[in-house]
């Protein structure tokens, strides 16, 4: 552990963006304040990349509206919020009126000079299109293969055993130190 370097992350005041809950369980790890809207939430692959292509135009354009409830693998029902064309699934909300309420506190702390961009994904043409992105210098992308492009961090999956995106939110809960944010 170097005192210095943490000390120069925590003032750094990184933005984290994550398509799952990998944000919100770095900045919990590390100490760090969230300072994104992306925590406590999930957004699939294909959402996301459209998301991250224009990632400051739809934060700042659109406001999130109510769009339905859904459920996943039998839990609760949870809200989901529609970001100009982007579903963004707050499932651990209990209503849209929390999922808004903290949306809107989180973007309001948004560090726009400094944002940090991680995605997992089990589909090579998501990583691809991952890493054409522009204009987001600091990424990674989990993936369950070896490395292949310079934004691709392997993270492996016990066969049977997990599903991919619990394996890559363990990453941030045990070993947070393992990207350079």
């Amino acid at each position: 552990f170097n005192y210095a370097s943490y000390m120069e992350l925590k003032n750094a005041r990184a933005s984290i963006v994550s398509d799952l809950c990998w944000g919100g369980f770095a900045s919990f790890q590390l100490g760090l304040e969230h300072l994104s809207p992306f925590k406590n939430l999930f957004i699939t692959d294909n959402d996301y990349i459209r998301l991250l292509r224009d990632l400051r135009g739809y934060c700042e354009n659109y406001e999130p509206v109510f769009k339905e409830f859904a459920t996943a693998d039998g839990a609760n029902p949870y809200p989901v919020m529609m970001l100009g064309d982007v579903p963004l699934h707050f499932n651990h909300a209990d209503s849209p009126e929390d999922a808004l309420q903290d949306w809107n506190r989180r973007l309001a702390k948004m560090n726009w000079d400094n944002v940090f961009v991680e995605m997992g994904t089990k589909y090579p043409e998501f990583s691809a299109a991952f890493e054409e992105l522009d204009g987001l210098p600091n990424r990674v992308c989990f993936v369950p293969w070896e490395p292949a492009r310079p934004h691709e961090l392997r993270i492996s999956q016990p066969f049977g055993r997990w599903q991919y995106f619990d394996m890559v939110n363990k990453t941030a809960m045990e070993n947070p130190f393992m990207v350079d944010l």
